[in-house]
């Protein structure tokens, strides 16, 4: 994952997503922030609109007979990327007020982070692998193709190193 996916500039509060979003989410998160943002505040789309396409065939038809016609379009956001980010002259408590009202009403899992927040999460990691006593991580373990496991890892698995999953 990029760097600039992750960074949130200048204190700026944003959210994760972690799962495909479709239209209605986007018009549902469109309509929301922009009733609760003021004229100095400004929110940014991380992500592009929905592009991917999603087939589905008629009810009752028999199978066969090629792809089924476009249901809908939706966004395929990779974990942990951030979808919106808000700033201007906007607090970060208010920030959360309105993006933690927004995260209760999805059907998967959104949360708010700023970047104190992410700060924090970067250190916490970086003491983790600094003091892992454990010789076996995934650069070792995929380099040396031990237990045959490029057999069954996938290559996402091998490309994030099991980070994403």
């Amino acid at each position: 994952m990029r760097s600039l996916i992750k960074a949130i500039r200048n204190e700026h509060c944003s959210i994760f997503d972690t799962f495909p979003v479709c239209k209605s989410n986007f018009l549902y998160f469109k309509e929301r922030v922009n009733k609760n943002l003021r004229d100095k505040q400004f929110a940014i789309w991380r992500v592009d609109p929905p592009w991917l396409p999603r087939t589905k065939k008629a009810q009752g038809t028999r199978l066969g007979g090629g792809k089924g016609s476009i249901q809908h379009y939706v966004t395929p956001v990779k974990a942990k990327r951030i979808i919106l980010e808000v700033g201007g002259h906007i607090t970060e408590i208010e920030a959360q007020s309105f993006l933690l009202y927004l995260c209760e009403r999805f059907s998967f899992p959104v949360e708010f982070v700023s970047e104190k927040l992410l700060m924090e999460r970067r250190e916490a990691e970086r003491e983790i692998a600094e003091h892992n006593e454990n010789p076996f991580n995934w650069d070792r373990v995929i380099k040396y193709n031990m237990q045959n496991c490029t057999s069954w890892l996938s290559h996402y698995d091998i490309m994030w190193k099991g980070r994403y999953r």
